[in-house]
């Protein structure tokens, strides 16, 4: 299934120079990676001038780079899931539990540096001084603001979670200063969601942001980014990797906070016990 970008090479092909040629040979085969970089970074990896990967995107009657980047981007989110289904397709693995743990053991290494560990440690003290949470998360990405939600409204009690973007506006209204945005943002990158992120930046809310990129649209506007890996061998996302930071995040909280967490359980034993909802 061929790409807008990749209907204007082919159609203009032949009457581009031979540098032209070269460097959109190598954006055919590499458009995904071409959607994070600079001009300077294809002529380097086309292994052309700077000029001529300019010139190219002007032959091909874009009106600047960054109109051709923004297409190439949608297009990237917009067909990534067919992409993976025929790509699986096409070599499916012996094993699709072992390529599933490859693929997995693949995200946390590219996800798991000092830098997010940093980045966990802060989103854990923007949580303990908050007075509100609001936890937003949709479709695929459900999953990990559900179990986060609810982690942290076992602890602290003041959580509530967004669940769609028809009630916007009635949670944008109640952010200020105190409070505290976490919101789930990857591919295909909701509108409603930078939308929200925007809104709460502006009531003076801290936002924290899970995401799959750091040049992901919301990530500007946030005090603190999550950036994780959600490569899968299938042909949706997986959010294994968020959802065990979403994880840490409650164990870094519990390991400050002892004290504070540990009487929160017991009353929530206490609570187990008082309405016989276990049994013993």
């Amino acid at each position: 299934m061929n790409s807008p970008l990749h209907e204007r090479i082919e159609a203009q092909f032949h009457a581009l120079g031979r540098a032209q040629q070269k460097a959109a040979t190598w954006l055919m085969k590499n458009t995904h990676h071409a959607v994070f970089m600079s001009i300077k970074e294809i002529a380097h990896a086309s292994e052309v001038g700077d000029a001529t990967v300019h010139r190219l995107f002007m032959d091909l009657n874009y009106s600047s780079f960054a109109e051709a980047k923004k297409e190439m981007q949608q297009n990237a989110h917009s067909l990534r899931t067919i992409r993976r289904l025929e790509r699986s397709q096409q070599a499916p693995p012996a094993s699709w539990m072992k390529k599933a743990l490859e693929v997995e053991l693949y995200n946390f290494q590219l996800t798991f540096t000092a830098a997010l560990e940093e980045n966990i440690d802060k989103a854990a003290d923007y949580l303990w001084q908050a007075s509100k949470i609001y936890v937003a998360g949709w479709k695929m990405t459900a999953s990990v603001a559900h179990s986060l939600s609810y982690a942290l409204h076992f602890v602290f009690g003041n959580v509530t979670v967004i669940e769609s973007a028809s009630s916007l506006t009635e949670h944008v209204a109640n952010m200020k200063e105190d409070c505290v945005l976490v919101a789930m943002q990857f591919p295909r990158y909701s509108k409603p969601i930078t939308k929200l992120v925007q809104e709460a930046n502006k009531a003076g809310a801290t936002c924290i942001l899970f995401a799959d990129s750091p040049v992901a649209p919301s990530v500007s506007y946030c005090d603190v980014s999550l950036v994780s890996a959600t490569e899968s061998p299938g042909f949706l996302d997986s959010y294994v990797t968020p959802l065990l930071i979403s994880q840490m995040i409650i164990q870094v909280i519990a390991h400050k906070h002892p004290d504070f967490v540990k009487q929160r359980l017991h009353k929530h034993e206490q609570l187990f016990s008082t309405f016989g909802i276990f049994r013993h």
